[in-house]
């Protein structure tokens, strides 16, 4: 016959060894948020679609959490700030390649709370005041079947402000892609929670 004190110290234990397995798997995702998080800028001048001067100020903060055992939602706040160049003559900047981790091709993301205005910068160059666009929205990766057999993506610093995560190099890059590839193995090999 079991006494009191062993069924409440069983209990216990599971609930123990349940909330030290949840803790586990969090912490796993740690180095993979850790890497997600980062910050871009850029300022560029450039000819638009319309062939006009643009001069554009970029500054974009992907932050990155654990938002289940095996989820990871990144959330990106980009400003893109169109300079008035008026009667000025700039000079032109070459392009910066940025180096975005490909969320969409890795797992089948899905977006929450976007907000966004519209980004009209091919004609922005006519106007005669500085013009400000914003966006800000979270991209939700599920770990499970991770495709991490991927490259970083080329994009240029005179484009539409990348949607997911992206570095100044490659390096960086490749990092992210796999700090996400570790955390994904941990949630495979991870026990299913009771």
């Amino acid at each position: 016959m079991q006494t009191t004190f062993y069924r409440v110290a069983v209990s216990c234990a599971v609930v123990l060894a349940s909330t030290v397995c949840a803790m586990a798997a969090e912490s796993d995702l740690a180095p993979a948020t850790a890497a997600l998080t980062t910050r871009l800028n850029s300022d560029d001048t450039f000819k638009n679609d319309a062939g006009k001067p643009a001069q554009r100020q970029l500054s974009i903060v992907y932050t990155a959490r654990a938002s289940g055992p095996c989820e990871v939602t990144v959330h990106r706040e980009a400003t893109s700030t169109y300079a008035y160049i008026g009667n000025i003559v700039p000079t032109m900047t070459d392009a910066v390649t940025f180096y975005m981790v490909p969320l969409d091709t890795m797992a089948k993301v899905t977006f929450a709370n976007a907000k966004t205005s519209n980004q009209v910068g091919t004609y922005v160059s006519g106007s005669t005041k500085t013009a400000v666009y914003q966006y800000s929205e979270d991209t939700i990766v599920p770990l499970t079947g991770l495709v991490t057999t991927v490259e970083p993506v080329g994009v240029s610093s005179q484009t539409t402000p990348p949607r997911f995560p992206a570095f100044k190099d490659a390096a960086a890059a490749k990092a992210a892609i796999a700090a996400l590839a570790k955390a994904a193995a941990t949630c495979t090999a991870a026990p299913a929670a009771k």
